[in-house]
């Protein structure tokens, strides 16, 4: 597993190589007109390993909980997978091939439009998240390297004289007239293009089990990153702990998530606040046992009242009041715990955890 890591992480430093090499490259593409020597090859280890190495570390992620998001979707990635290959398969297509019919290089600049604006999604959708920057920094050279690819192959057309024919094929006629345009007037006829070639693509995906928005979905269908439209607390069982509301409940950035939690049987998310609530009742039962019994007495008291309106905790700014209005009794809270805890941050650590790793947490404690 070791030797596996070392493999990745050799991988990523010639992939941040090879990715400025990619920025130089352009660079001198765009003000010189120039291509540094046989970089392209290189480059390989940006468009297709990394982005594989990434791909079958996100597969084995879940989408559901705090610190199991997944970057994209589980149940439509393969139309993701589709539209990468296709844009692999004509950005190296047009590599290797010298000369091509109109139709099929018409089909290839789609492709490697897609490609584009396919990154470009990605490097949106991933910036949202930071565990994930490195990603977005991935694709920057994929962006580039497909940018030079596209204006490479108008220029080649454009160098080649337009052999045309009174019984040459409407279709293969309309094609050649495009590609001799300018660029900046091919863009926009390529993207009406793409719309059909989408369309085919989803259609023959359908036999696969996808759905036929599943192109849009793999980025929608997710938590916490860009073009997510999932609510994390949804997936909570609403109960009288309003404290786990509020974690699940209000902004990100006011409540600040840690991560999953399990409360009687069920998975809740959690943050700072609901752990050291949950630790210093836990401290009170042990060393008072009657003030703990009047306490959750209370506590249920209104618990069940706020259960009995559950749907103001809907409202994120509701649940990010609470939060800041419940500050100072988390902060005294705190405070009972150092004075009277010999190891606080271990008793509020192991806090919503399940049973078989607060075990291991308590022997680990104990040993040191």
């Amino acid at each position: 597993m070791s030797l596996l890591f070392g493999f990745i992480e050799l991988f990523i430093v010639v992939g941040i190589f090879t990715g400025i090499l990619a920025v130089i490259d352009f660079s001198a593409y765009i003000f010189k007109g120039i291509r540094i020597p046989k970089v392209e090859w290189l480059y390989f280890i940006n468009i297709v390993i990394l982005p594989a190495i990434f791909l079958l570390y996100d597969s084995g992620q879940g989408n559901v909980y705090v610190d199991e998001v997944a970057v994209f979707a589980p149940a439509h990635r393969l139309s993701l997978y589709a539209l990468i290959l296709c844009s692999l398969a004509a950005y190296y297509y047009s590599m290797f091939k010298t000369r091509k019919s109109p139709v099929m290089e018409i089909m290839v600049n789609c492709f490697l439009l897609i490609g584009i604006v396919l990154n470009l999604i990605i490097i949106y959708h991933v910036l949202m998240c930071k565990d994930e920057f490195p990603l977005a920094l991935c694709s920057i050279p994929i962006v580039l390297s497909f940018v030079m690819r596209l204006t490479g192959n108008h220029k080649k057309i454009i160098n080649q004289t337009a052999v045309t024919s009174e019984q040459e094929n409407p279709l293969v006629k309309a094609c050649r007239n495009i590609l001799h345009k300018k660029l900046f007037q091919q863009i926009p006829i390529l993207i009406v293009i793409c719309l059909p070639l989408l369309c085919v693509l989803s259609a023959i995906l359908l036999l696969f089990g996808q759905q036929p928005d599943s192109m849009i979905k793999v980025f929608t269908q997710t938590y916490y990153h860009g073009f997510s439209e999932l609510d994390p607390a949804n997936l909570l069982i609403h109960d009288d702990h309003f404290l786990c509301n509020i974690a699940a409940k209000g902004h990100h950035k006011v409540v600040k998530p840690l991560r999953n939690g399990e409360r009687q049987g069920h998975k809740i998310i959690v943050n700072r606040q609901l752990m050291v609530s949950n630790a210093f009742e836990e401290l009170l039962e042990q060393r008072a046992p009657w003030l703990h019994k009047v306490g959750r007495g209370v506590y249920n008291a209104v618990g069940s009242r706020c259960a009995s309106i559950y749907q103001v905790w809907g409202n994120r700014w509701i649940s990010d009041v609470v939060y800041v209005m419940f500050k100072p009794l988390e902060w005294a809270f705190l405070l009972v715990l150092y004075v009277f805890d010999e190891k606080p941050e271990n008793r509020i650590a192991r806090q919503y955890i399940t049973a078989v790793d607060k075990h291991k947490v308590i022997t680990k404690s104990n040993k040191h």
